[in-house]
């Protein structure tokens, strides 16, 4: 496996593709990738989830990943460091853009998704055939798609003002997922103010409606995180520490050794020699049976 890096703070790539010959890899920069045509699927996190025409993906740094095209696909990628949110888009689409994700597409509908159709073909074309100003124009279509990304990453976590408590509860879930790697978000007080709770209605309503208390909730949650960090990134243990809001490796390792009962390199080492395992014995599956085509 290989790491990809970016050598400035944000880049544009128009690609067409029959195959990806880059196989599993990993970047060190945060990828919007839009698909204009094509079908297919994305391998991340131990999931291969399709594509089509409008499919979405948001990729995270050192997430292990893989495109595999079925059909000839046109693919517009964005990418961009985190320094880059903070000078083109602000700090208000920082946290949605930056926070914890998964395999599955970015969801945009409605108007939204029209506009961002419109604005990844008209960054296609101008890629393809660019003209004067190119680079502005490119810089300010790439930044409104960013925006409305975030805007709809948005929506997707916090409920329309005026939700009734008895439903707002459920976007609790969702937004502690999104926002694990945030602690000061995910206190008490900031949750409360965030969904408009009493402090009082929030920890007993949680525990009436979820059966768990809602400190211990987060804890689990960040050590799931934790754990899919350690099985899918080659991130260091500091690395890990920084991004899930512990304030350093030794106070990462301790929570992990009370969650998991072994260290978290234990638990790394642990889970890729079962990976391996399984790879072994599926390499022998196909020698016997003539073996399967693995288009990269």
């Amino acid at each position: 496996m290989w790491k990809e890096n970016l050598y400035q703070p944000f880049e544009i790539l128009v690609t067409e593709r029959t195959v990806f010959l880059s196989g599993v890899h990993q970047h060190s920069f945060f990828e919007l990738g839009y698909v204009l045509s094509g079908t297919g699927c994305l391998t991340a996190f131990g999931e291969d989830v399709s594509y089509r025409p409008g499919t979405l993906f948001l990729i995270h740094p050192e997430t292990t990943h893989r495109y595999n095209v079925e059909t000839v696909s046109r693919f517009v990628f964005l990418r961009f460091t985190r320094q880059a949110i903070a000078d083109y888009l602000g700090s208000a689409a920082e946290p949605f853009l930056t926070m914890p994700g998964d395999s599955r597409p970015v969801s945009v509908s409605g108007e939204d998704a029209r506009r961002i159709r419109a604005l990844f073909l008209l960054i296609w074309r101008e890629k393809e055939n660019p003209g004067m100003y190119s680079g502005e124009l490119l810089l300010q279509w790439s930044v409104s798609a960013l925006l409305i990304v975030a805007r709809n990453l948005a929506a997707s976590v916090l409920p329309a003002a005026g939700t009734p408590p008895s439903e707002r509860i459920a976007w609790l879930l969702p937004y502690i997922q999104r926002h694990i790697g945030q602690p000061k978000r995910l206190t008490t007080e900031a949750l409360c103010e965030t969904f408009h709770f009493s402090r009082h209605y929030l920890g007993r309503y949680f525990r009436r409606h979820f059966q768990e208390n809602l400190a211990r909730y987060i804890a689990r949650c960040r050590m799931r995180a934790v754990e899919n960090e350690l099985a899918n990134t080659a991130s260091s243990i500091k690395e890990i520490a920084w991004k899930y809001g512990f304030s350093d490796a030794s106070h990462l390792t301790k929570a992990f050794r009370h969650h998991a009962g072994k260290t978290p390199l234990q638990f790394r080492k642990e889970y890729l020699s079962r990976l391996q395992d399984r790879q072994a014995d599926g390499q022998g599956h196909d020698s016997q049976y003539g073996g399967k085509e693995n288009r990269a």
